[in-house]
């Protein structure tokens, strides 16, 4: 669909996929795979990816704290599909504000 619309490159939205399990969780691998498998396959390459910005200030920083861990696997899985440029996530401190 995309490229039949005339374009030629995504950018790859892991904020949009609401952290789902499916893109990030334990088969993340694979499912980046088959993402690029299908992107290669319609001559799409991925400009860009996005991290999920749900991470706050004063969570763990490690992979024992799930969203800390769906950030590394985002990284991860933008390098397979791809990504020319990964836009980092944005922490939530306490009193809402971004950093």
């Amino acid at each position: 669909m995309v490229a039949e619309a005339g374009f030629d490159a995504i950018d790859y939205s892991y904020i949009c996929n609401k952290e789902s399990e499916e893109v990030l969780g334990a088969d993340y691998i694979n499912y980046a795979k088959n993402l690029r498998a299908h992107l290669d396959k319609a001559g799409i390459t991925c400009n860009q990816a996005h991290a999920p910005f749900t991470f706050e200030y004063g969570m763990n920083v490690d992979i024992t704290e799930k969203k800390y861990l769906y950030i590394v696997h985002a990284i991860e899985s933008a390098a397979i599909i791809g990504a020319k440029k990964y836009c980092c996530s944005f922490c939530n401190n306490s009193k809402g504000s971004r950093f």
